[in-house]
């Protein structure tokens, strides 16, 4: 049976409709749609909801902005509604307060996230919840699948003083909860003061990978194609904090990577001596077309997904990285270029959440020793996480 999105129960029933009073704020972009790929947007105005505002996180309405690629509030181009943009030129967008609060509002939150903390969207939510938090606001969060919710949970704790907007608050990179369950988890770690109801799924296991769910896929963002991006993502995200091209600029973002010095068959065969479940290989030389590199061959592996069940993304890609070092020390590079509006700490310790991972691949370390000290934060999480969820 097919999955049925909270899109679905929301647009149909009028039961978690605003109030006529209520100033109503709709969060979402081009990933916000029903089962049968209709605008959740278009429906709702369709059946006479009145929505006063429109939020569009990274990424914009449509999803055609590039990563990182800012861009100011604007109009919808065909119902005329405000756009509010919360991913504009300084770190002070990121935030709606102060711009647009209202006492007593109504947020309406529909956006279809990847189930990796790096991606931006899950901390749009959380600063939305602070946001409203103490307003008298309510928040109705129309509940999605994590693409990736089979996969076990892991990662490293971010910080204190590390984090940032692909990690505010310390969950691990694979989390393991869907948007409604991170926004109940969240109010209550905060003690957050708005009122929160999830329009739940039906017909949803957490066992299910998105294509269990009978779901048609909608691009999340302009580089995350399909659910294989999405299971590669939670590592291939950390060459976002190397010279190493993820494969943007190309049409299989984080399934090629590499950079013009790596020669890919000796690559592959440093990476084959390592332990690299569910994933298979092959050299390849590509050309991004923009992003790093652009216009330059590149050397390096084309990836494959062969068993979801038992993949270690996170270490597959440590692998790469500490692999990359081995071969080419005087080539290889930590990104040190302004990161998510932070130029005070390096992206790949954003994304890790400390400087400690980027210390251990300096030194050598493999990628085996470097996760299993995550271990005991990771059944931490596991167990703070057990009263928020929702689908058992």
């Amino acid at each position: 049976m097919r999955t049925v999105p909270g899109a679905d129960k929301f647009i149909s029933s009028r039961e978690h409709w605003p109030k006529p009073s209520q100033k109503v704020f709709f969060a979402g972009n081009q990933s916000s749609f029903d089962s049968s790929y209709r605008p959740t947007l278009d429906l709702l105005l369709a059946r006479g909801m009145k929505i006063d505002c429109i939020i569009a996180p990274e990424h914009g309405l449509y999803g055609y902005f590039q990563d990182m690629e800012t861009f100011a509030d604007n109009r919808h181009p065909y119902f005329d509604i405000p756009v509010i943009s919360i991913y504009g030129r300084d770190e002070s967008s990121l935030d709606i307060n102060g711009r647009h609060i209202f006492e007593n509002s109504f947020i309406i939150y529909d956006i279809q996230d990847v189930g990796s903390r790096y991606y931006t969207f899950l901390w749009s939510l959380y600063r939305l919840l602070r946001a409203f938090s103490g307003t008298g606001s309510q928040l109705a969060v129309l509940d999605r699948p994590n693409p990736i919710m089979p996969l076990e949970i892991s990662g490293p704790r971010i910080y204190p003083g590390f984090e940032s907007f692909v990690g505010e608050f310390s969950i691990p990179v694979i989390y393991g909860l869907t948007a409604g369950e991170f926004a109940l988890y969240i109010k209550d770690r905060l003690k957050l003061d708005i009122d929160i109801k999830i329009i739940e799924m039906e017909s949803y296991e957490r066992s299910m990978f998105y294509d269990q769910t009978g779901l048609p896929w909608g691009f999340p963002s302009p580089n995350m194609p399909c659910l294989e991006t999405a299971l590669l993502y939670p590592g291939g995200c950390l060459l976002e904090g190397t010279n190493i091209s993820e494969g943007r600029g190309t049409t299989r973002p984080f399934s090629v990577m590499g950079a013009p010095f790596i020669e890919p068959e000796r690559l592959c065969r440093e990476l084959s001596l390592l332990e690299n479940p569910g994933v298979l290989y092959k050299p390849i030389y590509f050309r991004p077309m923009f992003s790093k590199y652009q216009g330059t061959v590149c050397g390096g592996i084309e990836i494959a997904v062969c068993d979801r069940e038992i993949i270690r993304p996170l270490e597959f890609f440590l692998n790469i990285i500490s692999v990359v070092i081995m071969l080419y020390p005087d080539s290889f590079a930590w990104r040190k270029e302004r990161y998510e509006y932070r130029e005070d700490i390096m992206a790949i310790d954003m994304l890790t959440g400390s400087e400690k991972t980027r210390k251990y691949l300096d030194k050598g370390e493999k990628a085996v020793n470097i996760t299993a000290e995550w271990a005991e934060y990771e059944n931490e999480y596991r167990k703070d996480i057990q009263n928020y969820l929702i689908y058992r």
